[in-house]
């Protein structure tokens, strides 16, 4: 392809204030200093003028799904106080927090309701809630009877969540429709809150003093289904089907299912059109050999500003094109659908055998390189780009490389993730999700392959060894290649996203230590420095429980934790 001459590159930290055990040595630090302190401003993807802000206003910050933000981050440690904190118990999965339109305000996502939240003036006060239809409430009482205690052995969680969290399993025995809920949603430009739960999408809007719903849409009854699937499949099985939702540059609703995408109207009222990618996209070959069950569609997509849409379904990643009125696969119009690697099923957190990554694009605008990446299936898996633009020599894979971790050759079975790469200009940060034994987790259902996700996010950490390792890397636009920057084996992320400061260049996991519980790590985005710290102590206040990291811009924590969301000034 021809390339645009024009580099994008990134402004430096200066030295870090403390350090952690990383495979950058002394003399490779000051050469990546010197690098970095040429660099310009990165670029950011195009503003969608349908969302309220530019970033915080949509899962995974913007359009691009790039967990990047503007606020900054402060370096140093810092000690949080979980009961003395200002927080609002919910839950007990709180997903993100996105910006109302008033300055100010803002609106948290949990499993079971939405609030509507004053964080002015230092302030984190619930304003106005919406509790979802058909989920029942665990009381603050009983949140907090599991959330406030240290555990050592899953026979004492199992005992206090079985008590406390009940209601949750009579509603969903396997909990995959419940922790499903509000994880997909933005904020239009008018300040409607925009969400997905049990197979619906609905449409919000605070009046002033409450929170009330404008419009709602049954998705999953709707969706279209490839007809091969009918005869492996039962439709009544499946908890939900939705696995993202947009507003595109057009202001076109598109929401991602299971099987595909539906488009609708802002109002909710109306299906402009309904796609189900082909059977090939479910199966690695088919007619399938051995396990029938599908690879369904388990991650959100990306958009460009042109409304191409970038999905990845269990084996293989796809360009559609959303026009106005319809969704297109042909080639002529620049769709494709190419396969990537994938792998077995994992011991635990990860769902199936195929990407665990939502697609994220990076270069933008002038950039010299246009790609949607992802990590691949592969028991240990590669940092895979593709090139956007559709390639009429068929290379439409730029590269991929193997995540490593530090492992050297001494590697575990599995390096794999469930989260989505997070990144910043041409650099690319990922984690290994994956623990090394399932021993002390539930699984409710082994045919399906549906853990008790609320329970095992709650053990793997404090009971069960969470899996290890980060890396960075860096896209070489010169070579077209992907290059290794850092790497660190010995930090655990054990399921929150990762997310970076484009200001102060930090990169940020939950992790959980022996000794110290759990806690919010930074590292320098390019020496790979530890130079952030926020510890919570042991019990699960800190846990962050799938949900994405926050920071606001006067450099408070917005912690979306297991149930509830808080506020901390770090001082």
């Amino acid at each position: 392809m021809k390339y645009k001459i024009y580099r994008i590159i990134i402004t430096a930290l200066g030295c870090a204030a403390f350090t952690a055990c990383t495979t950058t040595n002394a003399s490779k630090q000051k050469q990546i200093d010197r690098h970095y302190s040429e660099k310009k401003e990165i670029s950011q993807p195009k503003i969608n003028p349908w969302l309220v802000s530019d970033k915080m206003a949509t899962t995974h910050f913007d359009m691009a799904q790039s967990d990047n933000f503007e606020a900054p981050i402060k370096k140093g440690v810092f000690k949080v106080d979980p009961l003395t904190a200002k927080s609002i118990t919910a839950g007990p999965v709180n997903i993100i927090t996105l910006k109302a339109k008033e300055d100010g305000f803002w609106w948290a996502l949990s499993t079971d309701k939405i609030i509507y939240i004053d964080g002015r003036k230092g302030d984190w006060k619930k304003v106005a809630a919406y509790q979802l239809p058909k989920v029942p409430e665990i009381s603050d009482e009983k949140l907090e009877a599991v959330i406030g205690r240290s555990y050592s052995d899953s026979a004492s969680l199992a005992k206090d969540y079985d008590k406390n969290w009940a209601p949750t399993k009579l509603q969903n025995p396997t909990l995959r429709m419940l922790t499903g809920n509000s994880i997909y949603a933005f904020v239009d430009k008018d300040g409607n809150l925009y969400f997905t739960a049990s197979g619906h999408i609905h449409k919000l809007r605070f009046t002033g003093e409450t929170v009330d719903e404008v419009s709602v849409m049954n998705v999953k009854d709707q969706m279209a289904i490839p007809q091969e699937l009918a005869k492996y499949i039962d439709m009544k099985l499946v908890p939900g089907g939705i696995t993202g939702a947009q507003i595109a540059y057009d202001g076109t609703i598109i929401v991602g299912t299971i099987f595909g995408l539906i488009a609708l109207d802002n109002n909710l009222t109306e299906i402009k059109d309904n796609l189900a990618l082909p059977i090939e996209a479910f199966y690695s070959t088919y007619p399938p050999k051995g396990n029938t069950s599908p690879e369904f569609i388990s991650n959100s997509f990306a958009m460009d500003e042109e409304n191409a849409i970038y999905l990845a379904s269990g084996v293989m990643m796809n360009k559609i094109i959303w026009n106005g009125n319809s969704f297109s696969t042909r080639s002529e119009d620049g769709a494709w659908s190419v396969p990537y690697k994938t792998g077995e099923l994992t011991p635990t957190i990860k769902y199936g055998t195929g990407t665990g990554s939502t697609p994220t694009l990076m270069g933008f605008g002038e950039d010299e390189d246009q790609l949607v990446v992802i990590t691949d299936g592969a028991n240990k898996m590669n940092l895979t780009a593709f090139w956007r633009e559709r390639q009429d020599n068929g290379k439409q894979l730029a590269d991929a490389i193997e995540v490593n971790c530090g492992y050297g050759e001494s590697s575990p079975e599995f390096i794999q993730s469930e989260q989505s790469v997070a990144t910043l200009g041409y650099g690319a940060f990922v984690v290994n999700n994956i623990a090394p034994n399932a021993g002390g987790l539930r699984d409710f259902d082994p045919i399906n392959r549906v853990n008790d996700l609320i329970f095992n996010v709650l053990a793997v950490g404090p009971i069960v060894e969470a899996g290890k390792g980060i890396e960075k890397f860096e896209w070489d636009t010169k070579e077209n290649k992907w290059t290794r920057q850092w790497s660190n084996a010995t930090i655990a992320s054990t399921s929150m996203v990762p997310s970076v400061s484009s200001t102060s260049n930090i990169v940020l996991v939950n992790t959980y230590d022996p000794e110290k519980g759990w806690e919010i790590l930074g590292f320098d985005w390019n020496t790979g420095m530890q130079v952030h710290e926020v510890n919570f102590g042991k019990t699960s206040y800190g846990n962050g429980a799938y949900a994405l990291i926050q920071y606001d811009k006067e450099g408070n924590l917005i912690f979306n934790g297991i149930g509830g969301t808080m506020k901390v000034e770090l001082k």
